[in-house]
């Protein structure tokens, strides 16, 4: 049977296991389930890192996404803050070629007179950062060779990089602190899990497993399980999980969020740090 064990990707890491949701995503034969350590990692079932590497998105399947600032077919750029009609347009790209990637980012479901809403997984970025694609496609070009980087990134022995990531990953900013260096975050985890957001999309707003107070404690929860779970099998295990009459179903380890708290009003760091949930 093929089986990967990721010991570098611990379910306390929000963005590890993100990163294994988006294996899951990306890869169709994959099923994933978590150790049953006092702080479990993933495992998948179905899949060898072969497959993983094959998964692994091209650059020109980068440029097709619906939120590609300079869209392989489509007109004009895509800001951060887009108008109407040009998140229309990407909207109605999404629709026609099952593209979750402008829902983990963007919203129009708000009033007329306001502007378009972001995803708690999509948080402002000081500077020439940009919208969430570029800061994933920083990563991917950082990327050299997929195989060595994917087997190393499962162990937690990849390279990190110079960049912010996704821009939520509380480990670039312990780095900087300690190293006294730029925020460094591993770039397949920060890949990976961009295609993990889709299973979160925002719809107004309301973002999944979200409470609408972002930077309090506990704002977002995430599960672990025993059992192999494929996409839809995650997707519907997520329903039950956010249901708050049948929490008591799950005696998996649960986390939630630590937010960092900004250090003044003008400060746009953010990162999503864990603790163990209790009900």
């Amino acid at each position: 049977m093929k089986q990967v064990e990721a010991p570098g990707w611990n379910a306390d890491w929000i963005n590890g296991w993100l990163a294994a949701v988006g294996i899951v995503s990306l890869c169709g034969e994959a099923k994933l389930t978590w150790s049953s350590d006092a702080r479990p990692h993933a495992i998948f079932t179905g899949i060898n890192i072969d497959d993983m590497v094959e998964a692994w998105p091209s650059v020109d399947e980068l440029s097709n996404l619906g939120i590609a600032e300079d869209h392989a077919s489509l007109e004009g750029e895509f800001p951060r803050n887009p108008s109407r009609d040009q998140y229309n347009e990407r909207a109605d790209f999404c629709r026609k070629n099952d593209d979750y990637s402008l829902g983990a980012t963007l919203s129009d479901l708000v009033q007329l007179d306001e502007s378009l809403a972001h995803a708690p997984f999509s948080p402002a970025a000081p500077g020439s950062t940009g919208p969430l694609y570029r800061r994933m496609l920083r990563c991917h070009e950082r990327v050299a060779e997929a195989e060595s980087s994917i087997a190393a990134s499962l162990t937690g022995t990849c390279e990190r990089v110079a960049v912010g990531g996704l821009g939520f990953d509380p480990r670039r900013i312990m780095y900087a602190a300690v190293a006294k260096q730029p925020q460094r975050v591993d770039p397949v985890v920060e890949v990976f899990a961009f295609f993990g957001l889709q299973i979160f999309n925002v719809r107004g707003s309301r973002t999944r497993g979200w409470t609408s107070r972002i930077l309090a404690a506990g704002s977002f929860r995430w599960p672990t399980w025993t059992e192999p779970l494929d996409y839809f099998a995650l997707d519907a295990l997520l329903d039950v999980f956010y249901n708050s009459e049948r929490r008591w179903l799950f005696d998996s380890p649960t986390y939630s969020t630590v937010p960092y708290q900004p250090l003044t009003g003008a400060d746009q760091t953010r990162a999503y740090d864990s603790q163990l949930h209790r009900d």
